[in-house]
């Protein structure tokens, strides 16, 4: 388990058990879930939504001897980030076939992509 002194608020207490120790949810619950992420805010906002869903999911799997399904989920997220994103980051995007989640997220915030 992680500590983590600087946590003064409920909410980051609430999140640090969850990811520590996992929710009451399933994994099965977990992935439905994720696969339910929906863009909102901006690009890293969504990125950081979309890995947190993942890391729980990924955890609860773990606990659950479910290891085959890490793969999957990683893949999933993957697809579900780069598919929810705006239409102008997805072209740049399908042009590109970035394979990781980090590379995603690199290409379609950093590589001056703007709304037209």
């Amino acid at each position: 388990m992680e500590i983590q002194p600087h946590l003064n608020n409920w909410t980051d207490i609430k999140a640090m058990l969850e990811t520590n120790f996992g929710g009451f949810q399933t994994a099965d619950q977990l992935y439905e879930d994720l696969r339910g992420a929906q863009y909102k805010g901006n690009t890293l906002e969504f990125y950081n939504h979309i890995l947190h869903k993942l890391a729980l999911l990924n955890q609860k799997c773990r606990q659950e001897g479910r290891v085959e399904d890490v793969e999957r989920n990683i893949q999933t997220a993957l697809k579900i980030f780069t598919t929810r994103l705006p239409v102008y980051m997805r072209t740049v995007l399908c042009a590109l076939q970035p394979t990781t989640m980090e590379a995603v997220f690199i290409y379609s915030s950093s590589s001056s992509v703007t709304q037209p």
